[in-house]
């Protein structure tokens, strides 16, 4: 009885502990990874984007790109209500360009239901990534 007690004692402190260092590892705002950017500079690249999309604007590539590194980052840093901005760029971006992104990009759907675009190396979703997030500095 004493050695099941133990055994189910120690398997609860094991998980605990790998739920807790898999949140500190997964975590970008405790990580901070990606390209350095102001929390101004950020906002007002989030509004110059809304625009863009609310216009109808035929984006480049490379914008593209920014929007995915754009919804990574308010995605993972839990950023969705956090200005009128974000909320804005999430409604334009879930109701008409993640489908756009995803073909003009060629996305590959990969592990964890993240996409993939090759040629950008850059991912949409999924673990956080240097290349797929931008850094927010205060």
């Amino acid at each position: 009885m004493k050695i099941k007690l133990f055994f189910f004692v120690l398997l609860g402190l094991l998980l605990i502990d790998c739920t807790v260092v898999h949140s500190q590892s997964t975590n970008p705002l405790r990580t901070k990874i990606g390209p350095v950017i102001t929390q101004d500079a950020f906002t007002r690249m989030v509004k110059e984007t809304v625009i863009k999309m609310k216009n109808g604007d035929r984006l480049k590539d490379s914008e593209l790109i920014r929007i995915v590194r754009i919804d990574n980052t308010i995605e993972m840093n839990e950023l969705n209500q956090a200005t009128k901005e974000n909320k804005e760029f999430k409604k334009w971006f879930d109701s008409k360009y993640y489908k756009l992104v995803v073909k003009r990009l060629h996305g590959t759907l990969g592990r964890g239901m993240s996409y993939y675009f090759e040629k950008y190396k850059v991912y949409w979703g999924g673990y956080p990534d240097s290349n797929s997030i931008f850094n927010i500095k205060n």
